[in-house]
């Protein structure tokens, strides 16, 4: 919230002093997404963030650092060239995410200040063209072609490119944008409509007729399913052997020789 930015800026600021190596890192990718916010300008934030630069050792929180130092680089005109050289020279152990980070911080410093970086920018590209990683081999060469060729088009766009205003990111709830879908429907979990959704329709604002929904008692049998007698009803009948027993199913399902076919067959034969 924008009331209590201030607040929240100067709470992370007093944890970049912490021993632990973890807090300040948090605390560095939290201060990114607070000057994203925009507001007055923090050009003391700013150098104190870069300041950390030379200490810290956690990928995500260097990306951090050098992506408000080019984003904020005409606040720091001093600082920001030396940074550069400084990560030109660690350049190859860098992460990936760093790299990437360093080649934006080399392309926006080439427009502002092109006398004392356009030999280290240029350093840099030789070193991105054989990196190991794709995308840091594909930035480098997208960035040789459009910010070192004069006879680019795209080479007088170079400003608008890389030094436009960003606008304020905006945090989505991937579970609020999935709300409008069933739960547990293909559609909820693809993340859009698929075909032949149909919604849940809405609550009946009248109560619907309960007669289907009556439970019709069932008949009591008094005849097992399948044994064609009650004898095995009669309790007083115990089948305490399994000669016993055979015999019952003998009697139950003796069928005539003479009704056992059709006249049809019989005729046949």
């Amino acid at each position: 919230l924008p009331e209590v930015q201030d607040t929240c800026m100067h709470g992370l600021m007093s944890l970049l002093t912490s021993n632990s190596e973890t807090v300040v890192a948090e605390s560095v990718i939290v201060i990114k997404k607070l000057l994203q916010l925009g507001g007055e300008e923090n050009s003391g934030v700013v150098k104190s963030v870069a300041k950390l630069l030379d200490n810290m050792k956690v990928p995500q929180a260097r990306a951090s650092i050098v992506w408000i130092v080019g984003e904020y680089c005409d606040q720091i005109p001093l600082y920001a060239p030396d940074i550069l050289r400084k990560l030109a020279k660690s350049f190859p152990d860098e992460d990936p995410a760093v790299k990437v980070q360093i080649l934006n911080l080399g392309s926006k410093l080439l427009q502002s200040n092109p006398q004392q970086t356009h030999l280290i920018f240029q350093y840099i590209l030789n070193m991105a063209k054989y990196d190991i990683s794709y995308d840091i081999r594909d930035k480098a060469r997208l960035l040789r072609g459009v910010l070192l060729n004069p006879k680019s088009f795209l080479f007088q766009q170079t400003k608008t490119l890389f030094c436009t205003e960003k606008p304020i990111p905006e945090d989505l709830n991937p579970a609020e944008e999935k709300s409008k879908w069933a739960l547990n429907s293909l559609s909820h979990i693809v993340g859009h409509t698929a075909f032949g959704y149909e919604p849940i329709p809405d609550w009946a604002l009248e109560a619907a007729d309960p007669g289907p929904r009556n439970i019709i008692p069932k008949k009591q049998r008094k005849d097992f399913i399948g044994m064609g007698s009650s004898d095995f009803n009669n309790n007083n009948n115990n089948y305490t052997t399994p000669s016993a027993f055979a015999q019952a199913g003998r009697n139950t399902f003796s069928v005539s020789e003479s009704g056992f076919y059709s006249e049809e067959e019989e005729e046949e034969e």
